[in-house]
């Protein structure tokens, strides 16, 4: 395996992919460390979402995860299909 497959495969769960900025003006619309339904969800989501058990980068998959202001998700979040229930995730 390739460094740069290794690279991905280890870091994937790591960090959120954010999707195309779009803020509306006025108060931040992240939820994190808000205490809503919403913020209860996005804990949810990553909660179920798995990395361990890829050894291959074409293994992990995507989800969409929250929503921006002009429309579409606010980021996408890395899990590893063999080990994570993605009916329960989407």
């Amino acid at each position: 395996m390739n460094v740069i497959a290794r690279l991905l495969i280890q870091t994937a769960g790591l960090a959120l992919i954010p999707a195309v900025s779009c803020k509306a003006p006025g108060p931040n619309t992240d939820t994190v460390g808000i205490e809503s339904p919403i913020a209860e969800l996005e804990a949810e989501a990553l909660a179920l979402a798995h990395t361990d058990g890829c050894n291959r980068p074409d293994q992990l998959r995507t989800a969409p995860l929250g929503t921006r202001p002009c429309g579409g998700p606010r980021v996408y979040i890395t899990y590893c299909a063999a080990t994570t229930d993605s009916v329960a995730l989407f």
